[in-house]
């Protein structure tokens, strides 16, 4: 009676142990190490169908919203104004209207800068891009090369990204 007990007991641990390792194997193998920008197509279908553009070989695109958070915009807006003119290959993208006064006067200034692509009324949230904080997405090759959600705890990595493929320097 005792021994039937115990082999009941092993057989449970052995089973747990199991299943613990297929859990571990099922979660490591599914985990990004190539970390591909899924919405890479309809990114694109916005690209052309809202702006006219097709997808280039070598562009870096910035989305920035300009409503919601107050801090994540402005920190974008700044990295924004840091970075170096780089016409060919950064397209800063602005989604949403703002009635802020200092930030249309800040933006006016950024134009000097840049060609704005603007999309007052949010149409990029028609499309499956993964959109909901500023982004950036790099196309290379007619793919995507790099993709990355700027929240305010990701500043610094869009910084050292910009650093490295715009010759950016931040100098503050």
């Amino acid at each position: 009676m005792i021994t039937m007990r115990i082999r009941i007991f092993w057989k449970f641990i052995a089973y747990k142990l199991i299943a613990l390792c297929v859990c571990l194997t099922v979660c490591f193998s599914c985990s990004h190490k190539n970390d591909e920008y899924a919405y890479f197509e309809d990114f694109a279908a916005y690209l052309k169908n809202f702006h006219g553009l097709n997808v280039s070989d070598n562009k870096i695109y910035y989305l920035i919203p300009i409503s919601g958070c107050e801090n994540c915009i402005e920190l974008n807006l700044d990295l924004l104004s840091q970075l170096p003119k780089a016409a060919d290959k950064l397209q800063p993208i602005i989604v949403g209207e703002t009635f802020n006064e200092e930030r249309i006067k800040y933006l006016k200034s950024l134009s000097s800068k840049y060609n704005f692509l603007y999309d007052k009324k949010e149409i990029v949230f028609q499309y499956q891009t993964g959109f909901t904080k500023p982004m950036i997405v790099w196309i290379k090759n007619k793919k995507c090369y790099f993709h990355l959600d700027v929240s305010d705890f990701k500043i610094e990595e869009a910084k050292a990204f910009f650093e490295q493929h715009l010759n950016f320097k931040n100098v503050a």
